[in-house]
């Protein structure tokens, strides 16, 4: 069955209408794993959902021996994340959630547009997200995958400011270059290091404004995945040199990554690598915004933040291919 898909401007807000369109038992907890952002407990906290986290092996695929061991009676779905655009175990995955008859829900918010056996990925689950926006380059977009119908209630903005965003966050990008320039001698770098940076705001969930969604539509993935493919590449031989080690080893077929991502030797290359990059108008970030709970018990999803470091995939870092 196709499933149907449901614009929103973020893909948190696809993920918590998601949520709100099973009507899941709060008594019962949802496994997600220990290596997430903190949009993601933040949406499940507000719904009064409990959750557990599993753990994940330093190429972010489950444990496995770890996640069976858990007992699922008191548990009502998993999650299975993209991480980096990069495909998930989604065979393993669906046998999991079916034998322990659990909700499976993909969160594909960094891959928009890749394939797994040429389907869309975000499209495996009960419900899927994703998030365009990341991939494309647009201030906002998210999608919502589901199987049966599903009515949005929404506005489908607040006073055009939606618009007038989406709009200013288009020119901005057809003026890349002159913000970068701009960016590095009227702000101070982000502390990309402080796992506190980044944490959620506030925010309003609306449909999709209708810029956002037309560049959307009007997108050549293929042009896309070809153009993020090579800067991948090209990071890939940036590390090889380097001394750093990827997160995988290979790409899935059909994935579109929205960066490359790297285990660092310390935290102060780490801090090195983030330094030159601001130098030298990289995007190069930190990610995610761990939950608190992850940071204070400093669990293995929080070992794994602090050493790992992402090369952004977009366009405005294609000038790496000069530094190799």
């Amino acid at each position: 069955m196709t499933k149907k898909k449901y614009y929103y401007n973020f893909g948190r807000s696809a993920f918590k209408h998601g949520l709100l369109s099973y009507n899941l038992n709060t008594e019962k907890k949802i496994l997600i794993p220990d290596f997430i952002c903190n949009e993601i407990t933040n949406a499940l906290n507000e719904l009064s959902i409990s959750y557990r986290f599993y753990s994940l092996k330093d190429d972010l695929k489950p444990d496995w021996d770890n996640l069976k061991k858990i007992k699922t009676n008191d548990c009502s779905a998993v999650m299975m994340v993209h991480y980096f655009g990069n495909t998930q175990d989604i065979e393993k995955f669906t046998k999991y959630s079916k034998e322990n008859n659990l909700l499976l829900i993909e969160d594909n918010a960094h891959g928009f547009g890749g394939k797994y056996n040429f389907k869309e990925i975000g499209t495996f689950g009960d419900f899927g997200i994703s998030s365009p926006r990341k991939i494309i380059n647009t201030k906002y977009g998210g999608i919502l995958y589901k199987n049966s119908d599903y009515i949005i209630s929404l506005p489908l903005s607040k006073n055009f400011t939606e618009i007038i965003f989406s709009i200013a966050f288009y020119i901005k990008n057809k003026l890349i270059l002159i913000v970068k320039i701009l960016k590095k001698f009227l702000m101070k770098r982000p502390v990309y290091e402080n796992p506190y940076t980044f944490k959620e705001k506030n925010y309003e969930i609306f449909k999709l404004d209708c810029i956002s969604y037309k560049i959307i539509r009007s997108k050549n993935l293929e042009n896309i995945k070809k153009s993020r493919l090579q800067i991948y590449d090209s990071w890939k031989i940036f590390s090889e040199k380097n001394n750093l080690k990827p997160v995988y080893k290979s790409l899935n077929k059909g994935s579109i990554p929205w960066c490359f991502p790297v285990y660092v030797p310390s935290e102060q290359e780490r801090i090195n690598l983030l330094n030159w990059g601001w130098e030298n108008k990289f995007n190069i970030f930190t990610w995610p915004s761990l939950p608190i709970e992850i940071i204070k018990n400093k669990t293995d999803g929080y070992n794994k933040w602090k050493k790992l470091i992402c090369f952004s995939t977009d366009p405005d870092n294609a000038h790496i291919k000069n530094y190799l």
